[in-house]
């Protein structure tokens, strides 16, 4: 507790082997329930100023949309996965095999790939390095924008990743379905919420349907074909 009264901040830790370090994650989850605990607390000791109260306010919404974005990219992931896997055993390679020569084709064709995600410690380290009672006395304007104006662009971020997973799912879907239409129809079946599935229009690089399930899938082949010649090529000069 400070000295407003207010929960201070939370860390998730986890040990790697006896008597090792702790090491420490900001979570996400933490931080918004530490940041409505406070606001709530604020409430009930009399007026809020509107900065401090808009920046409360705005702060949990833009949590919250993280949240939800970056809980849709843990389910499109796994179902992207699963798709890899099944398309590895249909082919007979390996999933390793199998997603790097998706993935080549697919840069190959200039598609844009996830990007890599900002560490919560790194998104909110000017919430982490402030105390409740400078972020209702000190904080102004410029500091919840800046760092909402983060988690915001954070949010964006993983909105693109979701669009481009959301596109290789159907693209491996539907590679799957024409290749192999022999395979089962569980095996396409999405695991996902069909809603998580809907295109989303608002960010550019995803398949624009003009190269043909084959035409992909030949491709993944030859890069996999290209790969085994060159290894087969090292093992003959050593």
């Amino acid at each position: 507790m400070t000295s407003s009264g207010s929960a201070s901040i939370h860390f998730t830790s986890s040990t790697e082997g006896s008597g090792q370090s702790h090491k420490h994650r900001t979570r996400l989850r933490n931080i918004y329930k530490q940041a409505r605990q406070e606001f709530k607390h604020f409430s009930r000791l009399g007026p809020t100023s509107s900065v401090t109260e808009e920046g409360y306010k705005n702060t949990l919404a833009s949590i919250s949309s993280l949240k939800s974005q970056k809980r849709l990219t843990r389910e499109l992931g796994k179902e992207r996965r699963a798709l890899l896997q099944r398309l590895a055993e249909l082919e007979g390679s390996t999933v390793r095999s199998t997603k790097r020569s998706y993935f080549e084709v697919r840069k190959d064709e200039g598609f844009l790939r996830p990007e890599i995600s900002t560490r919560n410690s790194e998104l909110f380290d000017h919430w982490t390095k402030s105390t409740d009672d400078s972020r209702r006395h000190a904080w102004t304007t410029e500091d919840w924008a800046y760092q909402n104006g983060k988690i915001t662009e954070e949010c964006n971020k993983s909105k693109r990743t979701n669009a481009i997973l959301r596109d290789d799912i159907r693209t491996l879907r539907s590679i799957i379905s024409q290749c192999h239409p022999y395979a089962s129809t569980i095996d396409i079946e999405s695991t996902s919420n069909p809603a998580s599935l809907t295109p989303d229009t608002s960010f550019p690089g995803t398949h624009d349907g003009q190269t043909s399930s084959r035409e992909l899938l030949a491709r993944m082949r030859a890069k996999g074909a290209q790969r085994r010649e060159r290894r087969a090529s090292q093992n003959i000069s050593l």
